[in-house]
């Protein structure tokens, strides 16, 4: 299937390039696998082995030729700057010929840019494109923790493996619980930490690790399903990116909004993440039907409730009538209680009744407004 995934030309790219010794082009970019419309560009900064403090010899390095460098904090730091409609993520490395000699796991990562290099052809490309543009619609794609799918690395390796597109798409509709791929045959044994995800990729330059590590059961399985629907009936909506929507929910829907944290995207998505999490078990008492969320710049709540009003008493269930001292502690708290079949019950009149109030008063609690600038239900 061909369809406009090819991408537009990258203008002043080689430009930065030039002004940053020892850069080299990064990720998806350099693969030659980036989507049309995708303005991250990923740059590697190589030293030499022995070379200390290389992220601040870059910061150094940044600042004499561009500005508004932002610092960002992780296993090693590294660095963001905008210039015209891209933005650059900057990262220090030290030069290595095999992922043992690493210092830091991000040194790694130039050698996952050769090894999909040396197999990529003009074909591969594109298929590879099709197969990310796939999961964008799926929402699977981005190995964040508060999506937990596919990352584009992993999709280059599906895609060296089976050969393109239509064949990852024919082998993960029949994918069982488990399926572990090893391309180069290290036959690596990994701990059983590394295992837990359904999709276990043994890393072609990286034996010690598993590719698709980040990769949820929730998001293996609606992976599965679009390739089953897919290859039931292949059709260009398959492809397209549509907006997380109330359209299909029963019942009495809320919305929320929420304006992240500044930072980095992946911390602020996992604490959005969070609050989708909270509210939603907050929300039992309500008879939740579904829920669904999703995060670009901003977060999307969506909730489903049983419509109209809780009663206005409700029972709650105490301990067993033999355990002296709960029971002392539960008829401090509960006044109106009562036995019944060996067990302590309370009546109490409820606070909330309404869904929408009770979410609203939810939502001014400490555990979300530490953790988002503001959440507005609509």
């Amino acid at each position: 299937m061909k369809l406009d995934l090819e991408p537009g030309p990258l203008r002043g790219v080689s430009h930065v390039l030039k002004k940053i010794p020892g850069a080299i082009l990064g990720g998806s970019t350099a693969k030659g696998t980036h989507l049309k419309g995708d303005f991250d560009i990923d740059i590697f900064v190589t030293y030499p082995k022995g070379t200390k403090n290389i992220a601040d010899k870059l910061e150094r390095t940044l600042q004499q030729h561009f500005t508004n460098v932002r610092r960002v904090h992780g296993s090693r730091d590294y660095f963001q700057f905008e210039r015209g409609k891209y933005t650059y993520e900057v990262v220090p490395v030290i030069a290595i010929t095999k992922a043992s000699e690493a210092e830091n796991v991000t040194d790694v990562s130039p050698l996952h840019v050769t090894y999909v290099k040396q197999h990529m052809t003009k074909h591969l490309a594109n298929d590879i494109r099709l197969t990310k543009q796939f999961c964008k619609a799926a929402k699977v794609y981005g190995a964040e923790s508060y999506i937990g799918g596919f990352s584009g690395h992993v999709l280059d390796l599906l895609n060296i493996h089976y050969g393109g597109f239509k064949k990852v798409i024919s082998a993960a509709a029949t994918w069982k619980q488990k399926v572990v791929l090893d391309i180069e045959q290290h036959r690596t044994k990994l701990n059983a930490e590394k295992t837990q995800s359904p999709l276990i990729i043994i890393d072609p330059v990286q034996p010690n690790r598993n590719s698709a590590a980040a990769l949820t059961k929730e998001k293996y399985d609606v992976f599965k399903a679009a390739a089953s629907a897919y290859l039931k009936k292949p059709s260009s909506t398959f492809f397209q990116i549509k907006p997380l929507t109330k359209k299909g929910m029963r019942g009495r829907i809320l919305h929320v909004e929420l304006t992240p944290l500044q930072g980095k995207k992946d911390v602020v998505g996992a604490k959005c993440q969070k609050v989708y999490e909270y509210c939603k078990r907050e929300l039992t008492p309500f008879t939740l039907i579904e829920s669904k969320w999703e995060f670009t710049d901003t977060a999307t709540l969506l909730y489903s409730v049983q419509p109209g009003l809780l009663a206005a008493v409700h029972t709650i269930t105490g301990p067993p009538t033999n355990m002296k001292k709960d029971v002392a502690r539960f008829k401090k708290k509960h006044t109106n209680t009562f036995t019944r079949n060996g067990k302590l019950y309370a009546k109490e009149q409820r606070t909330y009744r309404d869904a929408k109030v009770f979410l609203q008063h939810i939502l001014k609690k400490k555990y979300i407004t530490s953790r988002v600038q503001k959440a507005i239900l609509h």
